[in-house]
C-alpha cells in the first residue's frame, strides 16, 4: 500500500500545474467511491458496480480495505495540493473548477437506521421487533427487515422501494424516530441498514401518487398500531 502511494505521487510530480489541478478536482469530486450514482444510470456496468461496492461496504470483512482506500486518497490529494503550491503560477494554464466542500465534512459518517430509531421501553430492539411485526400482519410482499435479491440489473425489486416508504411514513407518523431525522434520512438509512438501498434518496413526495405505495400505506393503517408517548418513549 505505502509502495504504491510512493508510486503514484513520484508518478505525478512530473504533470504540469493544469494537470495537477484536474486531478484534485477528480479527487474532489470522487472522494467516494461510487457516491451518487443512481439506478437508471445509463452505464449498466456502473450500477452494478456501485450495488456491488454497497453490499461490500456493509461487510466487515471489507472494512480494512476501505479503510486503506480512503487513507490512499487522503494522502494523494494532500500531496497534490502541495504540489500545486509549489509550482508557479503559470496564467496560459489555467483549470475552473467548483469551490468542493472540505474532506471532513464530505466524509463526516451519517447518522445510521439504529440512531434514528426511539427505543421502547428502553430498547431499540423492541422498536425494530414492533415495526417488523407489523409489516408482516400487513402481509408486505416482501419482509423488508431481510435482504432482498437485486434484480439482473442491480436495482431492487419491484415495489419494494414503496413498501420501504410505506413502513417509514406511518412509522414516523406515529413516533418510531426521532424527530431531526427526515423521510429521506430515514428511507436511506434503512435501505443501507437491510442491504436494500434504493440507486437514489428518494423524497416522500416520490411516492405519493405511486400505486403500489398507496396500496401498501392503506394495509399498514388498517392496523392498530400505537403512538409512541415521547415523553416516556413507551406505547
Amino acid at each position: 500500500n505505502e509502495s504504491y502511494r510512493l508510486q503514484l505521487i513520484e508518478h505525478l510530480s512530473g504533470f504540469r500545474k493544469v494537470e495537477l489541478q484536474r486531478c484534485q478536482n477528480l479527487l474532489y469530486n470522487n472522494f467516494i467511491p461510487y457516491d451518487g450514482i443512481g439506478e437508471d444510470n445509463p452505464d449498466e456496468e456502473l450500477v452494478w458496480c456501485m450495488v456491488k461496492n454497497n453490499h461490500l461496504r456493509g461487510d466487515p470483512k471489507f472494512q480494512l480495505m476501505y479503510q486503506k482506500d480512503r487513507e490512499n486518497r487522503e494522502a494523494i490529494l494532500k500531496e497534490i495540493i502541495k504540489m500545486i503550491e509549489l509550482l508557479p503560477v503559470n496564467k496560459t494554464e489555467t483549470v475552473s473548477f467548483e469551490t468542493f466542500p472540505t474532506i471532513d465534512k464530505e466524509l463526516k459518517k451519517p447518522a445510521g437506521f439504529l440512531d434514528m430509531i426511539i427505543p421502547i421501553n428502553g430498547s431499540i430492539e423492541n422498536t425494530l421487533n414492533y415495526i417488523e411485526s407489523k409489516i408482516i400482519e400487513a402481509r408486505f410482499p416482501h419482509n423488508i427487515f431481510h435482504s432482498i435479491n437485486k434484480t439482473k440489473k442491480g436495482a431492487n425489486q419491484t415495489g419494494l422501494n414503496s413498501e420501504i416508504a410505506a413502513m417509514v411514513n406511518v412509522f414516523q407518523d406515529n413516533g418510531y424516530f426521532k424527530q431531526e431525522f427526515t423521510f429521506k434520512d430515514i428511507f436511506k438509512s434503512f435501505g443501507i441498514y437491510t442491504k436494500n438501498q434504493a440507486g437514489k434518496d428518494y423524497d416522500y413526495s416520490f411516492f405519493v401518487q405511486d400505486y403500489n405505495f398507496k396500496k401498501y400505506l392503506e394495509n399498514l393503517k388498517s392496523l392498530k398500531i400505537n403512538k409512541i408517548n415521547l415523553g416516556s418513549q413507551e406505547f
